[in-house]
């Protein structure tokens, strides 16, 4: 049993640690947009090493079990975001942490 759900398990904590990349990303890339004065401020450049290190770290989190509580109970909190289609959690910080 524990065969078959480790690998998914381990699988949506690549995947958590690629979207909190993303979110992280693209949240510099809204703050630089909204900067008037460009010349001085770095745009964000979006690297697959650190996306993939990203994912590595969420991997890493979900396979610990002494976090397993933390991270079970964060999926049951994005499964409610879910299923009650509550679109401006998905916008806050809390949605995409991993811990």
């Amino acid at each position: 049993m524990l065969k078959i759900i480790t690998p998914p398990w381990i699988a949506l904590g690549f995947y958590r640690g690629v979207k909190l990349y993303n979110y992280k990303y693209n949240y510099e890339l809204i703050e630089y947009e909204k900067k008037e004065d460009k010349k001085y401020a770095k745009k964000p450049t979006y690297f697959y090493a650190e996306c993939f290190g990203t994912s590595l770290y969420g991997g890493l989190l979900y396979i610990n079990p002494f976090l397993l509580p933390i991270t079970f109970s964060k999926e049951i909190y994005r499964l409610e975001v879910n299923l009650r289609n509550l679109d401006n959690e998905k916008e806050k910080d809390e949605y995409y942490r991993i811990i």
